[in-house]
């Protein structure tokens, strides 16, 4: 059922699950959308929906949501949209579309009212759904794209479900318990009894026109039999009257016997209510009545005609026999001419009949079912349309009834076909159970006669076990094992190898680069693991550049598409490759880029060619320096993916890359100026959300953590707003096995950020041990080795340390953190952080100039910052200006040259203003006001501190204190 409406401003789409088996797990919630965009929408309404999904989301996925929700093509540009043929969908690729999907619906002053009924028989791909939408509901204004313009939507979810089955569906309970345990979702529980005493009492008398005192015996008789469950007592009236227990006549009125009804033989077994009417019906009717209880509450008519045979020669008319039940009122028909359904009126007449089916007999009937269905459904050329269905029948049939060694494997052939598809729809959880279930059919012994169908029954496991969330990491291995042990070529083991190595590398990063060696090598692409020179590097990248660029003069969309298969495995574990050797912090990460490229070059274009140019453009402009030539590579590579086929799926690597090492040094970090970009913060809120929509964990957090750090850069959010994506995040990261990114990234940002605001650190769910950020530093140092494995942590904690030290004026910490960043900071590639690092070493250094301490070293090295920022001034004025002014005015005030220094304290606190750098603004006008209180001009310093301590509270650091300056 569905329907949607508009009441007093809301709007309302309503869905009931039914106890049935859905030829598609997300079809009920689906169908919701459909029909709320085919029927309750006015144009004005049309048109605004219409902006939203042009914002909101590209052409493709648009095309990939009509697939679900057909209605929804008019809605799209034609003239942009494209056929989606990119099978390969993930389960939070399909949340985050429906979640897009609910934003468009967001108009202000209309809320939206979503009611899912019975959801305790709701498929597990439905139940996943419902928590990412009601999630997304909260969190959409966390990680917002800051160009966006549609506010986050106003919704009210409400589900209803039967506390007594919930058990039966475990994915139900697990749903209720994350979201009780959410802080972001406010869960209410509203429980709906049946009627008491007095309520059945005032029903029954005023429907039997009788004083409430003269209706009182019946009703406590009627309560006692039925515990005021109100399908229970309009049974149990409607049993009464026809067998003229409770009756009615002209002179007395109505009239009963309570001893009678008493004595009524109606136990807590529901069938018992219904088996009187059920006793009536022909035993044709009751057979064909009992084949739709299996199937469940509802059934196709389709389904219907693939069973009339079901029972070999004793030939049921399922049609007449059922329209006999719908007579005595127990089924009803539903649905258009085209689609045709037979429902049972109630679940609880449905549960009656199949009660009435001997225990017995129950598997055996499964198997007569099973086998028409086959056997029916091939010979129309629709298998596919009721493989869920079959599935589901096989897997309720008792194992002991299925002893035949072709019905065993005809029954794990249906198992994984159906895991397979809901592969692709994506319900992962679903494809596991299917998965499971083929595998309880087969023994080992299988592997010698039916080895292709075992072998794809695993990968599928595999498949659908390593992109769910919290999936269980030792059943993984352990099918991981079964399908490499029994695979017989490259190609059958590749994609579940593949696997392996992105599982080996969050426990062992060396051992996961040692096999993807291994694999290259296999491949034929063989790659040289040995350490190069810093001068080695920068000859390859020169070399690499220069072919490029002779080869690709105008238009890089001209490279053609590589075709050869060696070579597309090849690229994919390379781009892997590169990112390990990234994590690690090695040179050989340029070799493995430089490769990539160089086969794009030679063989043609891929999905990774995309990745592998904005790669080589990070490394010539961290590496080499040459930074025009690194942007310039960047924004051909972002040309050149818009080319192919899975841009959506490619471009959270190509961004995460392309925004932290390359376009950062050029693109402002706000605003938009470049014709194809947004803005840098969007276009890596953009890559996050697609990364964890299409499962790229790996580049889905690395957008993740460049955003957090992206935004603490330039200030652009409040601290309190980026506390609470910090805590969403981290969610995120240890959702998928992350924990190392929650302990080394998050919680340092998280703790330093507490500190700013006034608050004391704590622990950063979900870890289970705290650790201070000078514990966390501590350690971090400790376990540093000569593989670089923690640099990126140990930098940024550094640069954390530094920040928070010279902010609250702590000094002599800030000198020592300097110092241990002259140590410990590679400065081998040169990123942004490291500009942030210098700025705050810099003012370090002049303070301690000032005060006759290291004077000739501190400034030395500050003039060479200051310097360094002036040339990246040519770069992007917009990034750099304030810093740059900011660190001449420190150098001027320390070489005394006091005219010049309040000269350039003016222009870097104005530049920092215009470009909207608020905490850099605060930081400006302090150090300015420090500059003039030392010259004796308390009221010029006071004007600065005042300013300064706006700018603070305007950034969310609450517990900056100043001079003469009050809390």
């Amino acid at each position: 059922m569905f329907y949607t409406s508009a009441f007093k401003g809301w709007f309302f789409l309503s869905c009931k699950f039914e106890r049935i088996i859905y030829s598609k797990p997300l079809s009920v919630v689906a169908s919701a959308f459909d029909d709320f965009f085919q029927h309750c929408l006015g144009n004005e309404r049309q048109v605004q929906i219409r902006v939203h999904l042009d914002e909101l989301m590209q052409p493709e996925e648009i095309a990939a949501l009509v697939k679900h929700v057909p209605s929804l093509l008019k809605y799209a540009d034609h003239r942009t949209m494209k056929p989606n043929g990119d099978s390969e969908v993930n389960t939070e690729q399909m949340h985050y579309l429906f979640s897009q999907l609910l934003r468009a619906l967001s108009v202000s002053g209309h809320p939206m009212a979503l009611f899912f009924d019975d959801i305790q028989w709701a498929d597990a791909a439905s139940l996943d759904l419902l928590l990412a939408l009601t999630k997304s509901s909260r969190e959409s204004d966390l990680l917002a794209e800051s160009s966006s313009k549609i506010k986050k939507p106003k919704v009210l979810f409400i589900g209803s479900y039967r506390k007594n089955e919930v058990e039966d569906n475990p994915q139900l309970v697990k749903m209720m318990s994350e979201l009780n345990g959410t802080k972001s979702v406010e869960a209410t529980t509203i429980a709906l009894g049946g009627f008491d005493s007095n309520t059945l009492n005032k029903i029954v008398s005023k429907s039997l026109c009788l004083p409430l005192r003269r209706t009182r015996p019946l009703s406590e008789t009627i309560l006692l039999k039925t515990d005021g469950i109100i399908i229970h007592i309009i049974e149990l009236i409607g049993r009464l009257t026809i067998e003229k227990i409770l009756c009615h006549s002209l002179i007395k009125g109505w009239e009963w016997d309570s001893e009678v009804i008493e004595s009524c033989p109606i136990s807590d077994s529901v069938a018992e209510l219904f088996s009187f009417k059920l006793k009536t019906l022909s035993k044709d009717a009751l057979e064909a009545l009992q084949v739709c209880s299996i199937i469940g509450t509802q059934i196709d008519k389709r389904i219907i005609g693939f069973l009339q045979d079901y029972d070999g020669d004793h030939y049921v008319d399922m049609n007449a026999a059922l329209k006999d039940a719908s007579d005595l009122g127990l089924i009803e028909t539903a649905g258009s001419p085209t689609v045709y359904k037979f429902k049972f009126a109630h679940d609880i007449i449905s549960q009656a009949v199949f009660d009435s089916i001997p225990k017995d007999k129950q598997s055996q009937l499964l198997q007569k079912l099973v086998a028409a269905l086959i056997k029916n459904a091939t010979a129309a050329n629709d298998i596919d349309l009721v493989i869920f269905l079959v599935a589901d029948l096989i897997n309720r049939i008792k194992r002991c009834y299925v002893n035949n060694t072709n019905d065993r494997v005809l029954y794990a052939t249906m198992n994984s076909k159906a895991g397979k598809k809901a592969l692709m729809i994506p319900d992962f959880y679903s494809a596991v159970r299917y998965s499971e279930s083929a595998i309880s059919f087969l023994d080992d012994g299988y592997w010698k006669t039916h080895r292709k169908l075992m072998l794809s029954i695993y990968q599928t496991s595999v498949a659908a076990l390593y992109s769910s969330s919290g999936s269980d990491q030792v059943v993984l291995n352990e099918w991981i094992n079964v399908v490499l042990n029994h695979a017989s070529s490259l190609d059958e083991e590749f994609e579940t190898r593949f696997v392996w190595i992105k599982l080996l590398s969050v426990s062992s990063m060396q051992t996961a680069i040692n096999e993807c060696h291994n694999l290259l090598e296999r491949l034929g692409e063989p790659l040289d693991s040995s350490d190069i020179s810093p001068s080695f590097a920068a000859a390859e990248i020169v070399r690499v550049k220069n072919s490029f660029v002779k080869k690709v003069a105008r238009d890089i969309t001209t490279i053609p598409q590589m075709t050869e298969g060696s070579k597309l495995k090849a690229m994919k574990v390379l781009s892997h490759l590169s990112l390990f050797y990234h994590f690690q912090r090695s040179l050989k990460n340029i070799i493995t880029v430089t490769r990539m490229v160089e086969m794009s070059l030679n063989h043609g274009c891929c999905d990774e060619s995309p990745f592998a140019i904005t790669a080589f453009s990070a490394v010539t402009a961290c590496t080499l320096r040459d930074i025009d030539s690194g942007c310039n590579l960047a924004r051909m590579a972002l040309i050149l993916l818009k080319s192919q086929a899975k841009v959506n799926r490619m471009l959270p690597g190509v961004l995460a890359t392309a925004y932290a090492f390359s376009l950062v040094w050029q693109e402002p970090l706000q605003l938009t100026l470049h014709r194809y970009i947004k803005s840098t913060i969007d276009q890596i809120v953009r890559g996050a959300r697609l990364g964890f929509a299409y499962g790229d964990i790996e580049f889905a957090l690395a957008n993740a953590k460049l955003y957090i750090t992206r935004i603490l850069y330039c200030g652009t959010k409040k601290i309190n707003v980026l506390l609470d994506e910090i805590e969403v995040l981290a969610h995120k990261s240890a959702q998928h096995g992350r924990i190392r990114d929650v302990q080394y990234y998050f919680s340092p940002i998280y703790n330093s950020l507490r500190k700013l605001k006034g608050l004391k650190e704590e622990l950063l769910p979900p870890l289970d041990t705290f650790l201070s950020n000078d514990e966390l530093l501590d350690l971090t140092m400790a376990a540093l080795t000569e593989s670089n494995q923690l640099d990126l942590e140990i930098t940024l904690q550094l640069m954390l340390e530094i920040t928070t030290a010279v902010v609250f004026r702590d000094m002599e910490k800030a000198r020592r953190i300097a110092s241990l960043v002259r140590e410990r900071v590679n400065r081998e590639r040169i990123g942004f952080i490291h500009i942030i690092i210098d700025c705050f070493t810099s003012i370090t250094g002049c303070y301690h100039a000032r005060h006759n301490e290291g004077l000739d070293t501190h400034m030395i090295e500050a003039r060479g910052i200051r310097d360094n920022l002036e040339k990246l001034i040519c770069h992007s004025r917009w990034n750099f200006e304030n810093k740059y002014l900011l660190i001449k005015a420190e150098c001027h005030y320390t070489d005394g040259e006091f005219d010049k220094a309040a000269e350039s304290y003016e222009a870097s606190i104005t530049a920092a203003k215009q470009h909207k750098f608020v905490h850099e603004e605060a930081l400006g006008c302090e150090l300015a006001g420090y500059f003039y209180k030392e010259q004796g001009n308390e009221i010029k310093a006071q004007q600065l501190f005042k300013r300064a301590k706006s700018a603070y509270v305007e950034w969310g650091a609450n517990a900056k204190t100043l001079p003469g300056i009050e809390l």
